[in-house]
């Protein structure tokens, strides 16, 4: 009788640590999404104070963005359905062109000398059952203007990085999806990317 009730307790405290222990580990992994969000912004903040040309804090901000941002991902994620159909030799034009349209479309919401804050709404939140994905969301204040800019993050091997970007309610890949499909239909694949590159260039 001793012996079962032993067993009894032993599976109860087993079974409270499951249920309670595994509380802030999952409210900490959660967090961990958020942390090179946070440190993006605090670079992008540095690069604004110190910076006084626009074209050289595009620049600046190409490397912040590569450490934040997985454009193999965003790509994939943009061209959902076209992407499997092409070549290795489009994919990477595709995604040389994708990515400095990235850059410019993030990096021209701020400018050298101007100051932000920003501020989070609520812990991130995962958004898949295996917790390997999950939304950040900020709102990003400046002297005149604010705008809610939220990141679809995915762990990579343990590294949180970006696969798209809302800013107030508008996802950047599935807005430019419906652009570059529409394109694609009307004009084909390398009319698309060369659109991209002018784009980029002006």
């Amino acid at each position: 009788m001793t012996t079962q009730y032993s067993r009894h307790l032993l599976l109860f405290c087993f079974a409270w640590l499951l249920l309670w222990g595994a509380g802030p580990a999952l409210a900490a992994d959660s967090t961990a999404a958020q942390e090179p969000v946070a440190k993006a912004y605090k670079e992008i903040q540095k690069l604004a104070a110190e910076t006084t040309d626009a074209n050289v804090m595009v620049e600046s901000m190409d490397a912040v963005l590569a450490r934040l941002v997985n454009y193999d991902a965003f790509a994939r994620r943009t061209l959902k359905g076209t992407w499997r159909t092409l070549t290795s030799r489009q994919r990477k034009r595709f995604k040389k062109a994708f990515k400095a349209l990235i850059l410019k479309t993030y990096a021209r919401r701020f400018k050298p000398g101007a100051s932000f804050e920003v501020t989070w709404r609520g812990e991130p939140r995962f958004l898949d059952e295996a917790q390997a994905s999950a939304e950040v969301r900020s709102t990003v204040s400046g002297e005149k203007a604010a705008a809610d800019v939220d990141y679809i993050m995915a762990r990579d091997k343990n590294v949180w990085r970006a696969h798209d970007i809302i800013v107030d309610e508008v996802s950047m890949a599935m807005n430019w999806r419906k652009q570059f499909k529409g394109i694609i239909e009307k004009s084909g694949f390398n009319s698309l990317v060369e659109r991209i590159e002018k784009k980029v260039k002006k």
